[in-house]
């Protein structure tokens, strides 16, 4: 009797006993390993978010445009009036706030006073005379607003089509305006040859920082259609 009451006392300590040492290591490498990839992925994921995010910051803000351009809204900084300007949105790789070039943070919202001038008409200018440069600084300068990007998202390519297909060639700086009545937009882009007048879309890439995220594009047509995709209408440039 003796020897069955002392085999349960022996299994029970055993049942209570805590894990090994070499349990303790699996267990904790299987835990890093998780850990590690939820990370990388919700970095990921949240990188992606802030791309998308961008991408529709870009769009309604172009939407913002054609309604206040097809709308007619006043804009004059003595009387309130000037009712006949367009307003568009305006791209330029050549970042001023980096020097760098090929990538840009920012975007420009504008009204577009100069469009009697042919050589500044669909661009923003500033107070200078320089166009495409709008900095929401200088006095006259057509900038309503600069908006920027965060987090290392960033406007990476310009793309517009060249007759039937895409362009090949990468531009730094394009605009796009409304004017009343038509709610069709103008694309410009800015000394760059090409004829803008038969352009029929512009497309502007925004990336994050990590390669690993996909891209997102916004296309803006020459008929007023905005859109935001994970899809390229052009090929790559190479």
């Amino acid at each position: 009797m003796m020897w069955k009451l002392q085999k349960i006392i022996n299994k029970a300590r055993r049942d209570k006993r805590g894990f090994t040492i070499a349990e303790m290591v699996v267990v904790s490498g299987i835990f890093a390993v998780l850990t590690t990839v939820i990370l990388f992925k919700y970095g990921d994921f949240n990188s992606s978010i802030l791309v998308t995010n961008m991408a529709y910051e870009v769009a309604i803000t172009t939407r913002q445009a054609q309604i206040f351009g097809v709308s007619a809204r006043g804009f004059d900084q003595s009387d309130g009036g000037g009712f006949e300007y367009p307003y568009g949105v305006s791209f330029n790789l050549l970042d001023q706030s980096t020097g760098s070039d090929q990538v840009t943070k920012n975007f420009t919202l504008f009204v577009d006073r100069n469009e009697s001038d042919e050589s500044g008409y669909g661009r923003c200018s500033n107070g200078a005379g320089g166009v495409g440069d709008c900095d929401c600084i200088s006095e006259g300068d057509e900038c309503i607003e600069r908006l920027g990007m965060t987090q290392g998202v960033k406007i990476s390519e310009i793309r517009v089509n060249k007759g039937t297909g895409c362009n090949t060639t990468r531009l730094y700086r394009a605009a796009v305006t409304f004017k009343r009545p038509s709610p069709e937009a103008r694309i410009e882009t800015i000394s760059h040859p090409l004829d803008d007048q038969a352009l029929e879309f512009l497309e502007v890439k925004i990336e994050g920082k990590s390669s690993s995220v996909k891209p997102v594009y916004v296309l803006i047509r020459k008929t007023g259609q905005i859109s935001v995709s994970q899809t390229s209408i052009c090929s790559p440039i190479v």
